[in-house]
């Protein structure tokens, strides 16, 4: 028994619930391989071919059970129209799968798009770039990478690393691909949507001192900022300021010294940035100089706003 298809302008109707609606809409624009879907038909359609076929019977009849828990509160229909691509793959399903869903491709549909909203970001990412993962996946412990990225639409220059592996963030959950610079030895981090290119070279296995090198520094700077020089930065914090860094965790620099008011980092300055924008009067940038003019610039600018003159 296979999915009846009985002409090659293929549409199906589904309707999911308002949740994986929103997410699917939001992932449209921020996840496909970096290019942004014009329709919901044709991210469902890549979403099939990249999640929906490899999902086993026993699998998909725990998923299909999963889906009947989102149906009280469901959107509009809407159709989606089948592209060849999905029409080759959807011939080739298992019977047993086919009885599952009674004959009906938007049932199959709907439950791979549910099941799918319902995974963490750092999950869905990895779906649409799961070339990319399986490719450092199997080059770690075996080869070194030259890699390229990609960064606002701007190419950055070619790095040879030795990979340690993917890690998520866990407030983003945005995946990094985590390593060492074959030419300098420093830690590096780039995020997995933004490599475009990954080349294997020789055979190379990071060694446990590289490792160790790297834990340490991802305690002390946080796995975002692995890539970028530190320095050393002093700061004074007001009794509230102090109290939101005792209280914000994302993103924060860990303090090497602190006497009193005044503390003393040693991050990266796009990190301090990151963190201490926010706090407005309760922090004043001390060291270095150039950092400081950053902020007060900063503040200027923004105080223009809300200028009367």
């Amino acid at each position: 028994m296979k999915f009846h298809i009985d002409n090659e302008d293929l549409k199906t109707y589904i309707k999911l619930s308002y949740y994986a609606l929103s997410v699917i809409e939001g992932d449209m624009s921020a996840l496909a391989n970096g290019n942004a879907k014009s329709s919901k038909s044709a991210f469902l359609n890549d979403l099939m071919l990249n999640y929906g076929f490899e999902q086993e019977y026993v699998k998909l009849r725990t998923l299909k059970e999963q889906a009947k828990l989102y149906e009280k509160e469901a959107s509009d229909h809407f159709n989606i129209r089948i592209k060849k691509e999905t029409r080759v793959k959807l011939e080739t399903i298992n019977s047993e799968i086919v009885e599952l869903y009674e004959n009906s491709i938007g049932s199959y549909v709907k439950t791979i798009a549910e099941v799918y909203s319902r995974l963490p970001y750092y999950e869905r990412e990895q779906v649409w770039y799961r070339e990319r993962v399986y490719e450092i996946e199997e080059s770690i412990g075996r080869f070194a990478l030259k890699i390229s990225t990609t960064r606002i639409n701007q190419e950055d220059k070619p790095h040879i690393v030795i990979p340690y592996k993917i890690e998520h963030d866990k407030w983003t959950g945005y995946n990094y691909l985590i390593g060492i610079e074959q030419d300098t030895g420093n830690t590096c981090c780039f995020r997995v949507a933004f490599i475009n290119c990954i080349k294997r070279l020789q055979s190379e296995k990071i060694t446990k001192d590289n490792i160790k090198k790297i834990e340490t520094e991802k305690k002390k700077r946080g796995l975002q900022f692995l890539s970028e020089p530190t320095e050393k930065i002093k700061a004074s914090l007001t009794a509230n300021g102090q109290k939101m860094y005792a209280q914000i965790l994302y993103m924060r620099p860990q303090y090497r010294e602190k006497d009193n008011c005044i503390y003393c980092f040693d991050c990266t300055p796009r990190q301090f940035e990151y963190y201490f924008l926010k706090f407005g009067k309760d922090v004043e940038v001390l060291e270095p100089l150039a950092l400081r003019e950053k902020f007060i610039g900063f503040y200027k600018e923004a105080a223009k706003i809300y200028s009367t003159e």
